[in-house]
């Protein structure tokens, strides 16, 4: 039965209605024939006939309604033309749909939820699923009906929903997850890369950084430890280079975790000055020294426990750009404390530097670059390295700022929370000593560092005077012997003009006038060997002139360090330093499972300046062989990449022995990533130590091992 002939029958008796009603108010003798009204409804009904028809024409769907009942169906013009049929079949049916449209995979599932909704008694119906068109092509289409015309018993009686082509989407959804599974697995491969690309690198960091520790034991002159020191510098700075590596390469997986260990901010402070010290700038063509000053408030605990190397990479950064984008080589780190709420403190981090400032221009794109999404910046060096900034600043749930005044100082600032350390925050100011009494001068011809110089060393001793250079210096001098108040300390700048500091403690120490002779350290961000190498500088005698060197920045610690070197009288008689002695290393015996040579010495030299005996293994195998045998170990360091047998099988081996269950086993390792030290702990190790070595750690490990088994 043609569909469209069922339409047009219908409406000829709607109008025949309607005219028969027209011409029964027409007999009526009491009403005038008004016909009107009704005309109005005719020309109504054909007006929603074609609008009806031309909708489904534009339309891209097809229409369908099926009479449940008697299984009849129809479907509009776009309803065959979506499925390839240029005129529609014969016998059109529901028979029609199930047998020669339905995708032969979805067939049963599409009835079955058609079947479930008439008896559920549901409202409407929403599948998408496959049909087949004229040339027996596969298509996705997304089927929506409503089920309407319920019987007595509320089932409906009538189907009416269209179709709509989603085969493009679905191609375009099923290219997007073999996308996602294929970046997946591409990061799944980064990681591993990453996880061998530690282990190598980190593994000869290892004997270079260790056996650099073990030489500072050898007699060694003050060149040779100046070197020595440069190097540990360089090494220290291309350890964190090869964090940062990894921090990127992490970026876009979000698989960055933070460590939880315990630092000193003062330390991390100057490593960051000694880094920037030692690289320098280039400026149109000539090669500028940068002079990085660091204050820390009072209020700021001297440890805490956080991610140093983390904060040392955000701070690094925002140097970095402080300097890129201003004409001053001066830059200023400022860390204060925002609150302190039970062991949770939050401290405030700024970089500023006192050159020309950010044009407004500038200064809007680096504030786009912190707005955009890590992927956006990726071309762009900068706008990259300051979402790696904004992301670590994030973990540490804190937020960064971009401030900055035209000719006069641009401001990085970041917020970062950390926990309170159980080694304790008390400062240097807050010590037992017995220096309050002297009297110190301050010379620098920079105002910036001559006043945190100051402010330092007030926090040593009640009286600090300054001095803009050595003119100045020598005359104060002079006038404090003659008023009968001698200066104790005259902490001298290297680098000023007209006359250097190494020339102005030579006449001070060789003035005539002059009875009462201060203590003079010499401060410079130069290095010992650069100043006293010089032969047109410095004589053999200048050395002996200074009675103390201080590479900038000076830190309270470091200052009070050779304060009472150079007058052990201001440590009170009952006080020592507080350093640890490790007295649980004397005597133990640790069997070292290494198969890298170099690694084995370090690792050894280590641990018998401690007395600790060591018995090396090459792996797991001889590990177990040791184990076996007559000797008994008081702790085990465990490599993990070994051939033969690797750390991880070793140590479940070790377990499964009863006997060998409680013997402290520790990951020795170069694998630096978090879920390697969550691996080395769930095979059964207690800690884990990553390469390069740092003795302090190694021994305090050890020791709190030692400690917690007894």
């Amino acid at each position: 039965m043609s569909t469209e002939n069922d339409n047009i029958s219908a409406l000829k008796a709607r109008i025949r209605t309607l005219e028969q009603a027209l011409a029964e108010k027409n007999a009526v003798p009491s009403n005038p024939p008004h016909s009107s009204d009704n005309n109005d409804e005719l020309d109504e009904l054909a007006t929603r006939d074609r609008r009806f028809r031309y909708a489904m024409a534009a339309s891209r769907d097809g229409l369908w309604d099926w009479n449940i009942n008697s299984g009849r169906c129809y479907f509009s013009r776009g309803y065959w033309k979506l499925l390839g049929y240029p005129e529609p079949p014969a016998n059109i049916g529901f028979a029609l749909i199930e047998q020669q449209l339905l995708h032969p995979e979805d067939r049963e599932a599409v009835i079955d939820e058609l079947r479930a909704a008439i008896a559920n008694r549901r409202a409407n119906l929403r599948l998408e699923h496959r049909m087949l068109n004229a040339a027996g092509e596969t298509l996705w289409v997304d089927s929506r009906c409503v089920l309407v015309e319920p019987d007595e018993d509320g089932y409906a009686t009538r189907c009416v929903g269209t179709i709509s082509d989603i085969t493009g989407d679905v191609q375009t959804n099923t290219e997007l997850v073999t996308a996602k599974a294929e970046a997946e697995q591409a990061s799944k491969t980064k990681s591993q890369f990453l996880a061998s690309m530690s282990h190598e690198i980190r593994t000869p960091m290892n004997a270079i950084i260790g056996l650099g520790h073990l030489l500072q034991d050898t007699p060694l002159d003050d060149v040779q430890r100046s070197y020595l020191h440069s190097m540990g510098i360089a090494a220290d700075a291309l350890l964190q280079t090869v964090n940062q590596v990894f921090d990127y390469a992490k970026l876009e997986t979000g698989n960055i975790t933070l460590e939880h260990s315990h630092f000193d901010l003062e330390r991390v402070f100057e490593r960051l000055s000694h880094q920037f010290e030692s690289r320098g700038i280039e400026r149109d063509g000539n090669a500028q020294s940068v002079a990085i000053n660091f204050a820390i408030d009072d209020e700021v605990p001297l440890f805490m426990r956080g991610d140093a190397t983390r904060l040392t990479h955000i701070i690094s950064h925002l140097v970095s750009n402080a300097l890129q984008y201003s004409y001053s080589p001066e830059i200023l780190i400022r860390a204060k404390l925002l609150r302190c709420v039970n062991d949770r403190i939050s401290l405030r981090f700024s970089i500023t530097d006192y050159g020309r400032g950010m044009s407004p221009q500038t200064l809007e794109r680096l504030r786009s670059d912190l707005q955009r999404q890590p992927h956006r910046t990726i071309g762009n060096k900068s706008g990259f390295g300051l979402q790696i900034c904004k992301l670590l600043v994030k973990l540490m749930n804190g937020s960064l700022e971009l401030h900055s005044e035209p000719n006069k100082s641009t401001t990085f600032s970041f917020t970062a929370d950390f926990e309170k350390s159980h080694i304790g925050a008390r400062r240097i100011n807050d010590s037992d000593y017995n220096c309050r009494a002297l009297r110190l001068l301050v010379v620098d011809d920079n105002q910036l560092a001559l006043d945190i110089l100051s402010q330092s060393a007030g926090k040593l001793v009640d009286h600090v005077d300054s001095a803009c250079d050595a003119h100045v210096a020598c005359d104060k001098i002079r006038r404090a012997e003659q008023d009968n108040r001698p200066y104790d300390l005259v902490l001298i700048d290297y680098k000023m003009p007209i006359k250097n500091g190494l020339a102005a403690a030579r006449d001070i120490k060789t003035a005539c006038d002059l009875h009462r002779k201060p203590r003079i350290f010499l401060v410079s961000s130069l290095s010992r060997d650069e100043i006293f190498s010089q032969p047109h500088t410095a004589t053999d005698k200048d050395v002996d002139i200074v009675d103390d060197f201080l590479s900038k920045p000076v830190s309270e610690s470091r200052l009070f360090d050779a304060i009472c070197r150079a007058l052990p009288e201001c440590l009170q008689p009952n006080q020592s330093t507080e350093i640890e002695t490790f007295e649980q290393l004397q005597g133990r015996h640790i069997l070292l499972v290494e198969d890298n040579v170099v690694n084995q010495q370090v690792a050894t030299g280590m641990l018998r300046k401690k007395g600790v005996t060591v018995t090396t293994a090459n792996n797991g195998q001889e590990a177990l062989a040791h184990l076996a045998g007559s000797l008994s170990f008081d702790a085990i360091l465990m490599d993990i990449e070994m051939p033969l047998m690797n750390g991880i099988e070793a140590t479940q081996a070790i377990r499964a022995q009863s006997h060998l269950s409680h013997l402290p086993i520790i990951a020795l390792t170069a694998q630096a990533m978090h879920e390697d030290r969550d691996r080395c702990l769930a095979a059964g190790m207690n800690d884990y130590i990553s390469k390069p070595i740092k003795p302090a750690k190694l021994y305090k490990v050890l020791s709190d091992c030692f400690i917690t088994s007894i």
